[in-house]
């Protein structure tokens, strides 16, 4: 039997965590997009005060800034559950190629149950660190965890999820008992 912390591995997985980086590159980049046409708006606005309301050019700027409006609304909806099913797949996909490594570290070790459990220390000054704390399952075991040696496999591992540009493992973690 062996234990493992998984939310320790994403926060340490290599290849992970610099998707999750590229992609928030991404999502700044189009915030700046965003605002600048939003100033665009702004700026439409203030040359519809130049025409007195109900003559054909303020009607016809105003039927444009609303056009333009709905429009940057609905392209901010669709890159939104763009940007969300594609980190979605990264989780989905980097979680399959956790799970796939310790099923091979588990094989090649003969251990017949890998049990998740969360490593975090609760904080006691942080009430929903303590909420989350208390809630969660209690498992003991000595020197059991393989958190280290399955997020080395992984980090060393030339897969998918992984850009050998990002850096190396993480210090060596300590084993609780």
């Amino acid at each position: 039997m062996a234990v493992v912390d998984v939310g320790y591995i994403f926060k340490n997985h290599t290849g992970f965590n610099s998707q999750m980086e590229l992609m928030k590159t991404e999502v700044q980049k189009y915030e700046e997009q965003l605002r600048a046409r939003h100033q665009e708006l702004s700026q439409e606005r203030e040359q519809l005060l130049q025409f007195k309301p109900g003559t054909p050019n303020y009607d016809k700027l105003e039927r444009e800034m609303a056009d333009k409006a709905a429009k940057l609304q609905v392209d901010t909806q669709l890159k939104k559950k763009e940007f969300l099913t594609r980190e979605a797949k990264v989780y989905f996909d980097v979680y399959n190629e956790v799970s796939k490594s310790i099923e091979e570290f588990a094989n090649m070790n003969n251990i017949d149950l890998v049990l998740r459990y969360n490593g975090d220390e609760i904080d006691s000054e942080d009430r929903q660190s303590v909420l989350t704390g208390v809630n969660r399952a209690i498992v003991y075991h000595r020197n059991l965890d393989i958190t280290r040696e399955v997020l080395d496999r992984l980090n060393r591992a030339p897969r998918v999820s992984q850009n050998p540009a990002a850096g190396g493992a993480p210090a060596k973690r300590p084993v609780r008992q």
